[in-house]
């Protein structure tokens, strides 16, 4: 694993929205909030415009805000069902 690159797992992908869960403690990589730009990069490239969410190492769902696959801010605490 690219100690670079944020490590992560696709948990669910919806209609809507794809959600992710960051595996930085397993590979000893960047996690997804310190890696946020190139993470929405890929996201959007597999799934296009979606809302993007993750679950950081505390266990807190996120959503990663973006325009069209360029990140722009966290939006913390969000409830996922």
């Amino acid at each position: 694993m690219n100690p670079l690159k944020a490590a992560y797992t696709v948990n669910r992908v919806e209609e809507r929205s794809v959600f992710i869960v960051d595996q930085c403690e397993l590979y000893q990589c960047r996690s997804v909030t310190n890696d946020a730009e190139n993470v929405v990069k890929r996201l959007y490239e597999e799934y296009g415009n979606r809302q993007f969410f993750y679950k950081d190492t505390e266990g807190t769902w996120d959503e990663l805000v973006h325009h069209h696959g360029v990140f722009e801010r966290f939006k913390s605490g969000v409830e996922v069902a």
